[in-house]
């Protein structure tokens, strides 16, 4: 994912409401990480080129819409590793809630972002054929690379495999993303990693329950009928 890309002949700023919103949640991407693997970055939101939209990620600027990568190091000792994270915000159809139209959580070696290691992408209306989410990982994939050459004619490397990862509405979050580093001892951890990333999961997942059921509203008061929430239509 490209966070600067994208253009338009009419830029709008998008309803201040949903603006207010995206610094709300880059505050929040901000607290996650600071609490577990990071000291000291910031996370910003700012207008994107692509019309209604905002960029969100460290070292943003009206000028500059290319997030940098952020040192996983919780002093002064050199980072373990650099993690990029990239979100591209806009309004939902209805123009009420903000959504995720694209988003970036990459593991480098450096931080120019020349040595990926693994990197998860997410898109709500893919121009490509693969799944809207899934992860690359770097190295080497032995006898799936013969099976591809063998069907296609086309060896591929590890990172050229698109692994599907949850769809649109059960992609992995950057919770996820930060557990795994801690889990795999990728990066130091501070004491409370654990408390951090459940409060910030339950965000998440709250709202993503909340958008399913705006879309999906059927299942949900269905359930709640079965379960004598709410009285039943019949």
């Amino acid at each position: 994912m490209h966070a600067g890309r994208g253009s338009s002949s009419r830029l709008f700023l998008p309803p201040a409401d949903l603006a207010t919103q995206a610094r709300g949640f880059a505050q929040e991407v901000t607290e996650l990480l600071n609490a577990t693997i990071t000291n000291g970055v910031t996370f910003s939101a700012v207008l994107g080129r692509q019309s209604g939209t905002l960029v969100l990620g460290r070292g943003v600027t009206k000028t500059n819409l290319d997030p940098q990568a952020v040192p996983l190091t919780l002093g002064r000792r050199d980072p373990s590793a650099w993690l990029w994270v990239a979100f591209i915000l806009g309004p939902d159809p209805e123009d009420e809630y903000l959504t995720v139209f694209k988003s970036g959580f990459a593991l480098y070696a450096d931080p120019d972002r020349e040595r990926m290691m693994l990197h998860y992408d997410y898109e709500r209306e893919p121009t490509h054929s693969y799944p809207p989410a899934h992860v690359q990982v770097q190295g080497t994939a032995g006898d799936l690379s013969a099976l591809s050459e063998r069907r296609s004619g086309l060896r591929k490397d590890l990172k050229d495999f698109h692994f599907p990862v949850g769809g649109r509405r059960y992609r992995p979050s950057i919770e996820d993303v930060v557990e795994f580093i801690i889990a795999e001892d990728l990066a130091e951890a501070r004491p409370a990693w654990r408390n951090a990333i459940m409060d910030s999961r339950s965000r998440w997942e709250d709202r993503q329950l909340r958008s399913a059921v705006r879309r999906n509203p059927g299942p949900a008061i269905d359930q709640l009928q079965r379960d004598g929430v709410i009285p039943s239509s019949g």
